[in-house]
């Protein structure tokens, strides 16, 4: 699998003082936004209310899997999850500060972390509904996920999302951010690594709602989820 980090650091130099003394600049460390890229564990809310009097209800923090992707200029967030997280989000870091973003300027959720080192960040999560913020009362953070973090057990799953993958036809309903002819595009599945399962959608029954597996194709890599009914056959195929 590919895991690449890339960052730009700065590191201190020694700049002359007028009277010809060097002196010691202190150390800056700056953090380009593909630095964040890979795949990530976030914990967020499981459910988020606000009422009309704009009181807000926040429920147990859940994991969300995401997707972290650098084009150009613009860092993008793409989550394999049932809820406003299908929403492209959008990533900034400013030195060791990231700030991730969902939704419009009337009805918009962030996070506010810092990143403790490479793999890890610790901050807020929040709501922001009519320009009023509400911050969940749990600690938000995130973990890098590579090939030491990844589960060592394989899912039951795996050769049934590689065929469904195999099977997508222009017709395919995809739910998430790529589309049949895309997935086309990164070719034939190379790889599957089963990373967990999502929270439960608040109006399912079931204790999850999407297995979650990093897939690496002949031509590419995208975060898949696929969910089941009871009977076990496959109700929904997310690709992010």
């Amino acid at each position: 699998m590919r895991h690449a980090l890339h960052g730009a650091f700065v590191l201190g130099f020694f700049a002359a003082t007028a009277n010809g003394a060097t002196a010691q600049v202190p150390e800056e460390v700056r953090i380009e936004s593909s630095a964040i890229d890979g795949i990530w564990s976030i914990d967020t809310p499981s459910e988020i209310s606000i009422d009309l009097a704009q009181s807000a209800h926040f429920g147990p923090m859940a994991k969300r899997f995401c997707r972290v992707e650098t084009t150009g200029r613009n860092t993008v967030i793409r989550c394999v999850a049932p809820d406003f997280y299908l929403l492209e989000g959008t990533a900034q870091v400013d030195g060791n500060k990231v700030h991730l973003a969902w939704g419009s300027a009337l009805a918009r959720y962030v996070i506010d972390a810092t990143l403790d080192n490479p793999f890890h960040m610790t901050g807020t999560f929040a709501a922001k509904v009519m320009g009023i913020k509400h911050d969940a009362p749990e600690i938000s953070t995130a973990e890098k996920l590579h090939s030491t973090t990844a589960p060592t057990d394989n899912a039951p799953n795996e050769d049934l999302i590689a065929r469904a993958l195999q099977q997508v036809s222009g017709d395919t309903k995809l739910n998430g951010n790529v589309s049949p002819n895309e997935l086309h595009a990164l070719g034939t599945v190379q790889a599957v690594v089963f990373l967990g399962k999502t929270a439960r959608s608040p109006t399912e029954n079931k204790p999850y709602f999407y297995s979650v597996y990093q897939v690496e194709f002949s031509s590419g890599e995208r975060l898949c989820g696929l969910h089941q009914v009871d009977s076990g056959t496959l109700d929904a195929l997310i690709c992010v």
